[in-house]
């Protein structure tokens, strides 16, 4: 398990150096070969979730009605092995952390804050990762590791088989003329 988390935390500073790289020298970087055939949208998706009040100390619902949707998202790009069908992503942690703290994939509480005056809340059943090529079409994917939102903000994501619905981006490592670039 420490070789794992080892190899993840690598494969995390990999993919934060080329986050840092794709904003740089078109005529260098990845998305000169159009990037979008590697970015998908990761979505934070919730079932039945309901919106509570903190009352005395207990949440109450504050309607019968259930909400199965999205509830946070962001975007998410493949990495890995250029010549073959993606598996791995990288998002950001803050991306994944309501589902990381759910126990990854169970019930949870997200605080609303205070309106007029009442702790609000919302609590869901249960949770997942979904990563969307398009509206209907999605892959559920599971947090292989993550950072603190603070220092790095990465999360290192992988589906259950490779996809040929997009493409790894390539990772370059940084080289001296490319500081302060």
């Amino acid at each position: 398990m420490k070789k794992v988390r080892k190899k993840c935390r690598v494969a995390i500073i990999l993919c934060m150096t080329a986050v840092l790289l794709f904003g740089m020298k078109s005529d260098l970087y990845a998305y000169n070969n159009d990037t979008s055939k590697g970015v998908v949208a990761v979505v934070f998706w919730v079932e039945n979730l309901v919106y509570c009040a903190n009352v005395d100390g207990q949440l109450m619902p504050l309607s019968e009605d259930r909400y199965d949707g999205a509830w946070t998202g962001g975007s998410a790009f493949f990495v890995g092995d250029t010549s073959r069908n993606p598996q791995y992503l990288v998002t950001n942690a803050h991306c994944v952390w309501y589902y990381v703290e759910s126990g990854e994939g169970g019930a949870g509480c997200i605080s609303l804050g205070v309106v007029d005056g009442i702790d609000m809340y919302v609590y869901y059943e249960s949770c997942e990762i979904r990563i969307y090529y398009s509206e209907n079409d999605y892959d559920v994917a599971e947090v292989i590791d993550y950072g603190s939102s603070e220092e790095v903000d990465l999360a290192l994501l992988k589906i259950d088989s490779p996809t040929s619905k997009r493409i790894a981006l390539p990772l370059y490592v940084p080289t001296e003329d490319m500081v302060g670039d």
